[in-house]
């Protein structure tokens, strides 16, 4: 049985349809089957080449995990987690989830915005909200 959650053409749409495709935030997500798994220890070597926008974004990821884990204070971890719950009820879309967490809110702003990237860095942005 579909478990649409909220208006189907909202913005804010979220849920699934008969478990062939989901909403979130307003959008059409098509869950991809998944790949066939590969025999134990045959790799092919195309299938793991990197590119360099792969590898900026890995290492973008692991400087955001690294700056939440050894940079920001308890404080400041606790101010994300705060300012999640405000996210997650101001009916924005914040990306395709619909589990956030103040850990994966972060990380969406840090991946996108990059280190200084809003006023108050590393702060979460006071301002967001009122956009």
């Amino acid at each position: 049985m579909p478990n649409v959650v909220g208006p189907m053409f909202s913005v804010a749409a979220s849920g699934n349809f008969g478990g062939a495709i989901e909403f979130l935030c307003g959008g059409v997500v098509k869950k991809a089957k998944p790949k066939p798994k590969k025999n134990k220890g045959v790799e092919d070597k195309e299938d793991n080449a990197v590119t360099e926008a792969q590898s900026t974004q890995r290492t973008k990821f692991q400087e955001a995990k690294d700056y939440w884990k050894l940079t920001l204070g308890e404080h400041q971890r606790t101010e994300w987690y705060e300012f999640t719950k405000i996210v997650v009820t101001s009916g924005k879309c914040v990306g395709k989830t619909l589990k956030l967490s103040g850990y994966t809110c972060w990380m969406k702003f840090y991946l996108k915005y990059g280190e200084g990237g809003w006023p108050g860095f590393p702060d979460p942005p006071e301002d967001w909200i009122a956009e």
